[in-house]
C-alpha cells in the first residue's frame, strides 16, 4: 500500500510541477520545448515503478550498469600477474626464435615457462621446449640458448618435427 501512495504522490508532484513550468513559460519555440521535456519527465515517473515490479524487473536491467559480477582486487591483481607472465615468455621465446635464426641458420619454434616467486616476479625459467627440424643441430641449439640467455642446459629440451629428443 505504501508503495501506490508513493507512486500517486510522485505523480500528482509532477504534474504541479509541469503545470506551473508551462504557465511561467512564455509564449514561442521555448515553450514548445520545455513541454516535451516536462512530458517526458511524467512519463518517467508514471512508467519507473513498473521497472520495481518483479515480472518487469528483468526486462528493464543494463547489463553495462550491473556490479554484481566485478572483481575482487585479488583476482584483478592475480589475473594481470598472469597476463604479464603469459607475455614476458611469448616474447622470450621470440627473441629464443630469432637468435637461434640468426646464428645456427635454423627455424625452430620455442616455448619458454617461467618460475614465479611468492610476490609474483619471474625468479628464472623453468623449463625451453624447443622444435627444430635437423636433429644434428641440437647441441648448437642448447648451447646458444644457454650461453645467450643464461638458461641451465638441462631445462633446456629439444626435440625434432618427427618427435625425436636430444637425449640429454
Amino acid at each position: 500500500m505504501g508503495m501506490l501512495k508513493e507512486y500517486a504522490t510522485g505523480i500528482i508532484v509532477v504534474s504541479v510541477f509541469a503545470m506551473l513550468c508551462e504557465m511561467l513559460m512564455p509564449e514561442g519555440n521555448l515553450k514548445r520545448y520545455s513541454k516535451v521535456v516536462v512530458g517526458l519527465i511524467v512519463m518517467l515517473v508514471i512508467v519507473g515503478p513498473i521497472t520495481k515490479l518483479p515480472f518487469y524487473a528483468e526486462t528493464f536491467v543494463m547489463p553495462a550498469l550491473d556490479t554484481s559480477g566485478q572483481l575482487s582486487q585479488e583476482e584483478l591483481a592475480m589475473r594481470e600477474a598472469e597476463a604479464i607472465e603469459r607475455q614476458f615468455e611469448a616474447d622470450l621465446a621470440a627473441r629464443m626464435e630469432q637468435d637461434v635464426l640468426e646464428t645456427c641458420g635454423e627455424t625452430v619454434a620455442v616455448q619458454v615457462t617461467v618460475q614465479l616467486g611468492e610476490d609474483g616476479m619471474v625468479n628464472g625459467i623453468a623449463r625451453v621446449d624447443v622444435t627444430c627440424g635437423n636433429p644434428m643441430r641440437f647441441g648448437d641449439i642448447v648451447s646458444r640458448i644457454h650461453t645467450q640467455f643464461g638458461v641451465e642446459k638441462d631445462r633446456i629440451m629439444v626435440t625434432s618435427e618427427e618427435g625425436a629428443e636430444d637425449g640429454r
